[in-house]
């Protein structure tokens, strides 16, 4: 939702790291507000979940990570090249 742009996705490396602490600030101030969190996100390493984790605890937050390993549409249309740096930095 960070990346959309007139109804639609709109991928930009620009824009990323912006939408990355609107997305880590939205998650603090649901917790705030005690409400139940749900963050959908491309997490390739432990790092890009820190926030996450920081958030919990100082929340007193239980985090549950599932990860989507099966075969899904390409619904943002990433060229392959790029799925596959993605699939190379994964940490389980």
């Amino acid at each position: 939702m960070f990346l959309m742009k007139d109804g639609k996705y709109v991928f930009s490396t620009a824009r990323r790291k912006k939408a990355v602490k609107e997305c880590v600030a939205a998650t603090e101030a649901a917790m705030k507000n005690g409400h139940n969190i749900v963050v959908s996100n491309c997490f390739l390493d432990r790092r890009s979940m820190d926030a996450y984790y920081e958030l919990a605890g100082l929340y007193n937050y239980n985090l549950f990570e599932k990860v989507a390993d099966g075969k899904f549409n390409n619904v943002h249309g990433v060229p392959e090249e790029t799925l596959e740096i993605m699939r190379k930095r994964w940490e389980d």
